[in-house]
């Protein structure tokens, strides 16, 4: 029994994260075989930076009752470069690829190897703080883009502009940035113009950097500095000393409006953008707390106004994942906040 001192209409997302399941201790990753889970798999052995083996858990039922000892023993090996990965996949020595590089697509996609999926994210680029006075470059930066251009470069199923979560969810439809075709600025700034990237996107954010780059050079004379990073320090650096701009991935832990825009709140330790609202933040809180279903609608629409009217982010819209996943093998489920459910895998012949 639980009990609040405020309404918390998303409690039960909280009950269902990864990060409140049960665990016993293991303090050595050579030790991660004592690891106790509460899934159709446990841990046989982890090299740290390399590989994870996983064997059935044969004390987790079969939703078909079919014998968990039937599922197959799982390898996840870490793979830094997307074509390291196609090439173990093509020579059978790989059997799930995460991720296609937009430019392959038109190759595998006739393919019935090949899987198209929707995948709830919130991509944006953020600006930094030597621009949170200057609100008329952050325009002029976000809507001297050619969004079309910008969807076509990444084969995306949604436009850039528009935030990555369905029409459902704010009340009245969401809101989206769009290309201005005459944009003036007079540049009197003594910074230089930096994008950052992190290097754990792969080629397809590399390509959108350059775009971005010839965007800015050839709408609004800016030259910017375009730099890739390891995505550690990446992700340290635009914590502590954000660029010009830069471009972030935001996963969702729980599929609800309040759940992404609570990373923009005042006190969110993943607040890059560093928007400081107090307004925003009661938007928030209140979407969390309403049971309204159409009150929760329109201050996700308010919400979100907040950020796009004031030019904090450009969203990079809505998009599938693609992959690669072998024919030898089915009952594999990845779901749209991109977690992969092997409860019903099964190996159809050797692989």
């Amino acid at each position: 029994q639980f009990e609040f001192h405020q309404p918390d209409s998303e409690f039960e997302y909280n009950l269902s994260t990864f990060y409140l399941s049960p665990i016993k201790k293991f303090y050595a990753l050579n030790a991660a075989a004592t690891f106790l889970t509460n899934g159709p798999y446990k841990i046989k052995t982890w090299v740290k930076g390399q590989s994870i083996s996983l064997v059935p858990d044969l004390n987790y039922p079969d939703l078909n009752n079919s014998g968990a000892a039937l599922r197959p023993h799982v390898d996840f090996i870490y793979i830094e470069e997307d074509s390291v990965s196609l090439r173990l996949y093509d020579k059978k020595e790989l059997h799930f690829v995460r991720r296609l590089p937009t430019l392959l697509i038109s190759k595998y996609q006739n393919r019935n190897d090949y899987y198209s999926l929707p995948s709830l994210r919130f991509d944006y680029l953020g600006f930094g703080p030597e621009l949170n006075s200057l609100p008329e470059v952050r325009k002029a930066l976000a809507l001297s883009l050619d969004f079309k251009e910008w969807q076509s470069l990444l084969s995306s199923v949604g436009t850039p502009g528009c935030p990555g979560f369905p029409l459902s969810w704010t009340e009245p439809q969401r809101a989206c940035l769009f290309q201005e075709k005459k944009i003036t600025l007079d540049l009197k700034l003594k910074f230089d113009f930096i994008y950052k990237y992190s290097l754990q996107g792969g080629d397809d954010h590399r390509r959108t950097a350059e775009w971005l780059q010839s965007q800015w050079k050839k709408n609004l004379n800016i030259n910017f500095q375009v730099r890739g990073v390891e995505n550690k320090s990446y992700v340290s650096e635009i914590k502590k000393n954000p660029p010009t701009v830069f471009r972030k991935g935001l996963a969702f832990d729980r599929p609800t409006c309040s759940g992404v825009m609570e990373n923009f709140t005042s006190l969110h330790p993943e607040n890059y953008i560093q928007n400081k609202s107090a307004v925003f933040d009661q938007l928030v809180q209140q979407m969390r707390q309403t049971s309204n279903e159409l009150e929760k609608r329109k201050l996700c629409r308010k919400a979100l106004d907040a950020l796009l009217n004031d030019y904090k982010i450009v969203p990079t819209g809505p998009y599938n994942i693609s992959l690669l996943a072998s024919s030898n093998f089915t009952g594999w489920h990845l779901n749209e906040l991109n977690q992969l459910d092997l409860t019903e895998l099964r190996a159809n012949s050797p692989p």
